[in-house]
């Protein structure tokens, strides 16, 4: 019996091994354009923000040959100030937090693989927080590739959130680069 146990114990013991083997943790840096619109019941208002954003997505499952899942969040912050002697003083706040369950092919599958060309695609849900627009939450869907420039890994990345509470369409584009890879 105590032999069975140990057994059991060991092949769990491995079976965690290979399992941690499969995950990865990539952080990013970049920015991101927001363009939609949002209804106040009467009219359509276009709006349209940019921000910064930190890019983190923890891959946990590799699935076959340089494919992966991965949950990713790139939470977006802006803070813009003006002011002048004609128009006085204004200044704007955005803070968005999209997270997505996300599919991951080729180039950064995970942080080892860093050369050649990728995509992904994903689905999940964004919160944004804008000072003129208040609170937007819904649906979101994102896609996008993976590049070398200068041997220098990019990514582009488009969404598209469906908010829920004033019925706005909210777009993005964002790029952003990696650093810790291959380490």
């Amino acid at each position: 019996m105590k032999k069975q146990i140990l057994v059991l114990l060991l092949l769990a013991f491995t079976a965690g091994f290979k399992s941690q083997a499969q995950t990865s943790y990539i952080n990013g840096f970049g920015g991101a354009a927001y363009l939609g619109t949002v209804t106040d019941g009467v009219d359509v208002i276009p709006f349209s923000t940019a921000g910064f954003f930190y890019s983190g997505r923890y891959n946990f499952k590799e699935i076959g040959d340089n494919s992966s899942l991965s949950v990713a969040c790139y939470p977006t912050a802006n803070i813009n100030f003006s002011a002048n002697s004609r128009s006085g003083a204004s200044g704007a706040f955005m803070i968005c937090l999209p997270t997505y369950f996300m599919y991951n092919k080729g180039m950064l599958y995970n942080k080892y693989e860093i050369e050649g060309f990728g995509f992904f695609a994903g689905v999940g849900s964004e919160v944004l927080f804008d000072i003129d627009l208040g609170l937007l939450v819904g649906p979101s869907a994102c896609g996008g590739l993976r590049f070398n420039v200068k041997e220098r890994p990019y990514e582009l990345k488009f969404a598209f959130t469906k908010d829920i509470m004033y019925n706005a369409n909210l777009f993005s584009i964002g790029i952003s680069t990696f650093f810790g890879l291959n380490d």
